[in-house]
């Protein structure tokens, strides 16, 4: 096998690894526990607050912003519409349980 040849059977993979993982999130997001599990890890990630401490936690906060970040960037990646049916379900249960 070439190196060219090589480079090209190692992409392959890749990107069927990548598809095989992007089919197994979604088939966890089409789930209740799954999409319930994401959210509660997304809200720890804390995505939407400020990660400035003024001292060296703020390094810590960034770093689980990064992973809440990468997380949220796979599951649009693997169902475009799930973050937001997220969102309203999270709305609803709160409207509906305060």
């Amino acid at each position: 096998m070439t190196p060219a040849m090589n480079i090209r059977s190692n992409r392959e993979r890749q990107k069927q690894s990548s598809s095989d993982q992007l089919s197994a999130l979604r088939d966890l997001l089409e789930t209740d526990g799954g999409k319930e599990f994401f959210w509660r890890l997304l809200a720890r990630c804390k995505l939407y607050e400020t990660s400035f401490t003024g001292n060296s936690q703020t390094f810590f906060n960034e770093g689980k912003r990064e992973i809440g970040l990468w997380v949220l960037s796979e599951i649009v990646a693997a169902d475009p519409k799930a973050y937001a049916n997220m969102m309203i379900k999270n709305e609803e249960e709160f409207l509906k349980n305060g």
